[in-house]
């Protein structure tokens, strides 16, 4: 009976071990695979805006009938090498697309908003409209077919400048971005007064009027793809 009160006893008086911390999990690969797929976005962005850019370069030499400063975009659609400039559209609505999406994920949750994509979807559409929607040639009536070109221009133009002042104040809400709205707000506006402007071109100069307007949306979206392709590349980068 001794024996068994002393076991006891020393049971009793034995420290107990507390269980330690759990081993940290080494989160490095996960920030790794996540920093990856976060710039995915981005990089299709630069990457089609590049393409979009040498593809137009290369049907302006491509058309040496065409003049530079008085031909709009629309023309060099028409005839040939015109197909090529309608997959450089198409590619330039993916690049939009790939930038705004990545933008909206990337963004602390108050600063997110449902338009910017919306707008930014818009004129994806109407960029591949205008694409394979010719206009009509000078001096012929009008068909219908120039009017679904002209409505789907204009809504292309106003559809992303409108998207790219809207993503602007969403930047204004986040604090990673807000430094930057500095410049890119009055950038943004910028391109809305290019637009205006264009109104005002003298027909011989209507196309170099329109693709400089085009010139001042491209800079842009070139300018906030590599902001974002920066950031994604940051661990701290990924939203909460």
């Amino acid at each position: 009976m001794t024996r068994i009160l002393a076991l006891q006893e020393a049971a009793a008086n034995k420290p107990t071990t507390m269980p330690g911390p759990a081993p940290l999990t080494d989160l490095s690969p996960v920030v790794a695979h996540a920093s990856r797929a976060g710039a995915l976005l981005p990089r299709l962005a630069l990457v089609s805006l590049a393409a979009f850019v040498a593809i137009t370069a290369v049907v302006h030499l491509l058309r040496p009938d065409l003049d530079l400063v008085r031909d709009q975009m629309s023309l060099y659609l028409i005839g040939p090498w015109g197909h090529l400039l309608q997959s450089g559209y198409c590619i330039l609505s993916l690049g939009m697309l790939a930038l705004v999406f990545s933008v909206q994920g990337s963004l602390q949750p108050r600063a997110r908003s449902v338009m910017p994509p919306l707008l930014f979807c818009v004129a994806a559409v109407a960029l591949c409209v205008t694409a394979y929607a010719w206009m009509d040639m000078p001096n012929v009536p009008v068909s219908l077919q120039g009017r679904v070109h002209g409505a789907a221009a204009s809504t292309a133009f106003l559809a992303a400048i409108t998207g790219i002042n809207w993503q602007v104040h969403g930047f204004l809400r986040d604090s990673r971005w807000r430094p930057h709205v500095v410049w890119a707000l009055p950038w943004a506006l910028g391109c809305f007064l290019a637009l205006s402007l264009l109104g005002l071109c003298p027909q011989p100069m209507i196309g170099l009027g329109q693709k400089s307007v085009i010139a001042v949306i491209l800079g842009w979206l070139c300018l906030v793809s590599l902001l974002q392709l920066r950031m994604s590349q940051r661990p701290e980068a990924l939203p909460t």
